[in-house]
């Protein structure tokens, strides 16, 4: 009998460290949810949704969805060049062409990272925004409308 009692203790103490170490575990696991740092990288695509979601309601000719969602991008990153070009032309074709300006020349004068795919005689290209940005306000002083086909 003192045999199986002493085993039994054995068991008790090795399920009580098996149990420690699974809470510790646990605990730490859920350390990220309490850290700010985590959730503001966790949640950092936002900005590129409102920029997208933006550009979305821009193409089907929601402008003031559009323009909600573009000053929302930049209102939490102010260097968001998508939104920043997407806005200017949203500017552009409501007949703002002094904000217009003022954001093509902004980007322009940033050049920040980043893309749009743009036309020319020699096919399709990724070039930077400062050139969509520069295309755009060309456009604007012709008198033109902002284009979201962007093409040489």
């Amino acid at each position: 009998m003192q045999v199986s009692a002493k085993r039994t203790g054995n068991w008790l103490k090795i399920g009580k460290g098996i149990a420690v170490i699974g809470m510790v575990s646990w605990v730490s696991a859920c350390a990220p949810l309490l850290d700010q740092d985590f959730w503001d990288e966790a949640t950092s695509f936002a900005d590129d949704n409102y920029t997208a979601l933006g550009l979305q309601q821009l193409a089907s000719g929601d402008y003031a969805s559009a323009e909600k969602y573009f000053d929302e991008a930049l209102r939490k990153n102010p260097q968001d060049g998508h939104a920043m070009l997407w806005r200017s032309v949203l500017y552009q074709n409501t007949n703002r062409p002094d904000r217009a300006r003022d954001g093509y020349e902004t980007l322009i004068a940033m050049n920040p990272p980043g893309t749009v795919l743009m036309s020319s005689a020699t096919g399709t290209q990724p070039r930077p925004l400062r050139d969509a940005a520069e295309f755009n306000l060309s456009r604007l002083q012709r008198g033109l409308p902002g284009s979201l086909s962007i093409n040489d």
